[in-house]
């Protein structure tokens, strides 16, 4: 359906997901020139300590984050970046 609107897309999920985030785009105004999937629980939010306190992370939650470098067809000195991110939190992990 996007292809035929006129859309390019990138579609990032996270490991074992079913679901995840798609970064759509027109394909006549803009090229994608590089992308990335974040995924959460591989991230080292600090520089010391153990790999489980680097990270962050307590459980796993695939949580993952999408980037997409788009360069503007009709003028390649410019472009933009767009991000999005697919976050899923279950009420049984809440702490009060």
């Amino acid at each position: 359906m996007l292809q035929r609107a006129g859309y390019s897309h990138v579609y990032k999920a996270g490991n074992r997901k079913k679901h995840g985030s798609v970064i759509a785009y027109r394909k006549d105004l803009f090229e994608n020139v590089g992308d990335r999937r974040i995924l959460y629980d591989e991230e080292e939010v600090r520089s010391e300590g153990s790999e489980k306190a680097r990270r962050g992370s307590s459980f796993f939650t695939k949580n993952i984050g999408n980037l997409v470098a788009l360069k503007r067809l009709d003028n390649q000195s410019e472009g933009l970046i767009v991000a999005t991110t697919h976050l899923f939190w279950h009420p049984r992990h809440v702490r009060d």
